[in-house]
């Protein structure tokens, strides 16, 4: 006798515990965090792109966030929002996908001369574009080749553990 099965009821829609407000500084923009890979065209080069979630307190210093540092390119992206990444976790998830290069940095410049942002690995980048740099490699050979799928299922395992962890 084959088991008896029911249907159930529809869920409910999900809900976020401050209501959904720490998503866009206003209700027509999403604001997003855009982390770059520096070697290719602005139309091509995402690495990434996460919601910026993270409040950023009244006296985070913005002085570093320049629009004219990312080269022109406008992703629409609100780079003055109230919200934004944690430094060191947007570092990171870039580090991994980069073939685990722990040694490289953000920027919101583009070029070889580009300056690491100011902001401390505690604080929130401001949402944005960003480029994640790394220095040459010291023996000279080309870099492995990026994203294998053990990159992938890290990538996968910081954001579910980012989903799980407690705010800043």
């Amino acid at each position: 006798m084959a088991p008896r099965c029911r249907i159930r009821s529809a869920l409910p829609p999900p809900t976020h515990p401050d209501g959904g407000l720490g998503t866009a500084c206003d209700q027509d923009a999403e604001v997003l965090i855009k982390l770059r890979h520096p070697g290719y065209p602005d139309n091509k080069n995402v690495l990434l792109v996460f919601p910026a979630l993270d409040p950023i307190t009244a006296d985070h210093d913005d002085s570093n966030n320049d629009d004219n540092d990312n080269n022109g390119s406008n992703d629409g992206t609100n780079a003055k929002a109230a919200f934004g990444m944690h430094h060191e976790t947007a570092r990171l998830a870039c580090a991994i996908a980069a073939n685990n290069r722990w040694d490289g940095f953000l920027s919101r410049q583009k070029g070889p001369n580009a300056t690491t942002v100011l902001s401390g690995p505690d604080e929130v980048l401001p949402a944005g574009s960003y480029y994640f740099h790394v220095p040459p490699l010291s023996n000279g050979l080309s870099p492995s080749p990026p994203l294998s799928l053990s990159s992938s299922l890290l990538i996968s395992l910081l954001i579910s553990l980012l989903a799980d962890a407690s705010p800043i």
